[in-house]
């Protein structure tokens, strides 16, 4: 009588061609986090949004940057770190606070990244906001003026020169009908930075 051979059980199980594809491509698929802090100021009753002009890329987008991998338990780290880096001299603690300000992460992707060379990157990001411990108008003529700007609100998803990331916030409070807190107030005549519209 001949002895059933069973090494067939033992082999790995057979994984269909179109899964194979769809594991390749998640592995290929960069993955990235985000702690981004946004201000809205009321000029004249109308919100605008503070923003940074990125260095690299030369749009107006939100402070804020990458969590590193010693702060992925609390993004408020984050928050507080790229604001000090991008909103120096004013200090958090001293000149600013940094809060959350939606409770939950957006997430989307995957779409293409241009700090990665068009990698497709699916992001997560978290929103903060910043609330001023001393004088508001103070506090923004201390900022460096070629680097931030009053952005309209109404302006934000038009302006082609506004980062994805500021219109993604606009479109994550329009989609849970949600208004952001406003940070200071001022007359036109008294903005201490450009309005860029």
């Amino acid at each position: 009588m001949r002895k059933r051979d069973n090494r067939a059980s033992s082999a790995a199980p057979v994984v269909p061609c179109h899964t194979r594809i769809r594991m390749a491509e998640d592995m290929s698929v960069r993955h990235s986090d985000l702690a981004l802090v946004v201000a809205r100021i009321d000029v004249d009753g109308a919100p605008h949004w503070l923003l940074r002009r990125h260095p690299k890329w030369g749009d107006w987008s939100l402070v804020g940057g990458h969590v590193e991998p010693d702060e992925v338990l609390d993004w408020m780290l984050t928050a507080v770190r790229e604001s000090n880096e991008e909103m120096a001299p004013l200090r958090c603690g001293v000149d600013i606070e940094v809060e959350p300000l939606l409770d939950d992460i957006t997430s989307w992707g995957p779409v293409a990244s241009r700090s990665a060379h068009g990698a497709m990157t699916n992001y997560r990001v978290r929103w903060f906001q910043v609330r001023f411990l001393r004088d508001v108008a103070e506090c923004l003529g201390r900022l460096p003026h070629a680097d931030f700007a009053l952005v309209p609100e109404t302006e934000l998803s038009s302006n082609s020169l506004v980062s994805s990331v500021a219109q993604r916030l606009l479109e994550e409070t329009h989609r849970r009908t949600t208004t952001l807190p406003l940070a200071g107030h001022f007359e036109a005549r008294a903005v201490p930075l450009r309005i860029a519209g």
